[in-house]
């Protein structure tokens, strides 16, 4: 257990929740774009908005109770906490783009892509349901392009397969997750369309570090939220920090 889920455990509060605070982000790294910064680390800089990164977690695993990873337990122990808050607003659950990039194309390799990934929506959508029960104002944050081929290697980006592959298998996935969350009245947000080219090539200028979308993305994020969630965010000008 981390030392935050000991902090919630031991009845301290992890998220402080704001007046403001319409927003919330939690997943793996990706919930980070909400931050309104180019790093996985450090402070949230969009008033209005808190993100929650508990680790490298997978949408494939997050139903099963005490997985390796403790990304479920973890996100149950957010909506528990943020629930005896008062909370109301949003919480964006941000999981997928490490299934795309590392683990589905070796199931599908087994079982075929569209079943894999059908499989995979079953999974996170049964989870979903589950998450709606302890705190009802779930929406969905959809994983964006990935890993580009030639890109040097990178420890913490582990990938199968070719980047087209890749990208394919995740334009299936939104294609089959944003038809899932609509039937449950879930909404579902993606930037994916936006992060390819004419030829479904990652837009590598579009990703800071060849993983993780830009900042230069975050109009566009905010007018899907806008849309979709009803909120109105004003980021802080970002002046291009360096990742951390």
């Amino acid at each position: 257990m981390g030392a935050w889920l000991r902090r919630i455990a031991r009845g301290r509060r992890f998220l402080r929740i704001a007046a403001d605070t319409g927003l919330v982000a939690v997943g793996d790294s990706h919930c980070r774009f909400w931050s309104g910064t180019e790093s996985i680390t450090g402070d949230d800089r969009i008033p209005g908005v808190l993100t929650c990164h508990i680790g490298p977690g997978l949408a494939w695993n997050l139903v099963e109770r005490g997985a390796r990873t403790r990304s479920g337990d973890s996100i149950r122990s957010v909506l528990r906490d943020l629930a005896a808050q008062g909370y109301g607003g949003w919480v964006l659950l941000c999981f997928g783009e490490i299934d795309m990039r590392a683990h589905i194309l070796k199931h599908a390799a087994r079982h075929g892509l569209r079943a894999s990934i059908e499989q995979l929506v079953d999974r996170y959508v049964d989870f979903v349901l589950e998450a709606q029960r302890i705190y009802p104002r779930i929406a969905l944050w959809g994983p964006g392009a990935s890993l580009p081929d030639g890109t040097p290697d990178h420890a913490e980006f582990p990938a199968v397969g070719s980047e087209a592959e890749r990208n394919a298998a995740t334009l299936m996935l939104t294609q089959i997750l944003d038809e899932r969350a609509r039937r449950i009245g879930v909404p579902f947000l993606s930037l994916l369309s936006q992060l390819l080219d004419g030829n479904g090539r990652t837009r590598a200028e579009l990703l800071y570090d060849g993983c993780h979308i830009s900042q230069s993305m975050m109009p566009q994020a905010q007018r899907l939220v806008a849309q979709a969630l009803g909120l109105s965010f004003r980021a802080r000008e970002y002046p291009g920090d360096a990742a951390a």
